[in-house]
């Protein structure tokens, strides 16, 4: 390996970098530490502002005057049972084991 990133292990070469050091010193650690501190806080922020506009909406739902949920089967259940046809009385069967070949 050289310098520059540069590596070869017989015909096989390529080359690799990174910005900085990784693991070499407090200094490096500490850095990559605070980094990864920012990135959480910012997730943190857009987290909490994702949650204050479902806040809004659930406050603004809660407050319309609306007819209240359905109770009883939706048009697209009504569907799906349609389509599936009156319910099996009788069970499912096992298919008997597989008979293993001796040979």
């Amino acid at each position: 390996m050289s310098a520059d990133g540069a590596w070869r292990l017989a015909l096989a070469t390529g080359t690799w970098g990174k910005p900085g050091p990784a693991h070499i010193g407090a200094l490096a650690r500490q850095r990559a530490r605070q980094r990864r501190i920012g990135e959480l806080t910012e997730h943190i922020g857009e987290t909490n502002a994702s949650l204050a506009a479902l806040d809004d909406q659930l406050r603004g739902l809660a407050a319309s005057p609306r007819s209240p949920l359905p109770t009883g089967p939706t048009p697209w259940l009504r569907r799906q049972t349609a389509r599936a046809g009156p319910p099996r009385n009788k069970p499912r069967t096992r298919l008997p084991p597989k008979r293993r070949r001796r040979g």
